[in-house]
């Protein structure tokens, strides 16, 4: 069933019941099981990675090469609707880069700058400085909330359009503003290295925010190192995530 198919063992299961007679299956029987997985990929990266991510994920199975080696789903009118969405999700219909951000950032935002603020003035605790505790499902989402919140949503969807590859070309006009709006730096996060970040003139073409971001990312160190420094998101500092600001202090008792 179409539920099945979410499950993260799903593949294993498939491949299980097919072991006994697999030397028996022909060679376009293979190649659909062996798509299944990668179909259940992109449909894990649609909904849990940021668009830009999910794009450039979407490209590396739109190739030529690609295309010769798989049981043919890349030509049906279905997938080119999957590559045409996917797309869509990132540059405008003028084909600036102006990418979708993730619905669930507008909702953490409300809630650490509308409800937790709100729930200490009725509890008449304004005084102490809130614990925030996130829960995250695994490293790669701790990473991307670690990032939203110190650097904005703007500016880490072009550092991962840099890191992808993916060709940014011409920022819209809106987007351009909100990337170069400076981020507070982080006082004290729980990683070895300081996180760096400058502000960006309003002056400054979009090429040469574009070029900033490139050497931050190429000072930086590897994508899995990053995630293993954001498992916990313990900063003392004003985390700007919209009009309003919230104080995070660490956890004397997190080592």
């Amino acid at each position: 069933t179409v539920e099945n198919c979410v499950t993260k063992t799903f593949h294993k299961i498939l491949q299980a019941q097919l072991d006994c007679i697999w030397h028996q299956l022909n060679s376009q029987t293979k190649l659909i099981v062996a798509d299944l997985k990668i179909l259940r990929s992109l449909m894990i990266s649609t909904m849990y990675h940021d668009a830009v991510s999910a794009y450039a994920f979407m490209k590396r199975y739109r190739s030529t090469e690609y295309a010769l080696s798989n049981s043919g789903w890349t030509l049906l009118d279905a997938a080119e609707q999957i590559f045409k969405l996917s797309r869509q999700r990132v540059f405008n219909g003028q084909q600036e880069f102006e990418p979708e951000p993730c619905p669930k950032w507008q909702t953490l935002t409300d809630l650490l700058t509308k409800e937790v603020p709100g729930d200490m003035r009725r509890s008449r605790r304004s005084e102490q400085q809130p614990k925030v505790l996130i829960l995250c499902q695994d490293a790669r989402t701790c990473h991307q909330l670690k990032q939203y919140l110190t650097q904005g949503g703007p500016r880490f969807l072009l550092q991962q359009a840099l890191q992808h590859e993916v060709p940014v070309g011409k920022l819209s006009d809106n987007y351009a503003k909100e990337s170069q709006t400076r981020v507070a730096p982080p006082k004290n996060v729980s990683s070895n290295k300081e996180l760096r970040r400058e502000e960006v003139s309003g002056s400054q073409p979009p090429s040469a925010c574009m070029d900033e971001l490139a050497q931050l990312l190429s000072e930086s160190e590897t994508e899995g190192q990053h995630f293993e420094e954001s498992y916990m998101l313990t900063m003392t500092q004003s985390v700007e995530v919209g009009p309003a600001t919230i104080d995070i202090k660490p956890d004397p008792d997190v080592s």
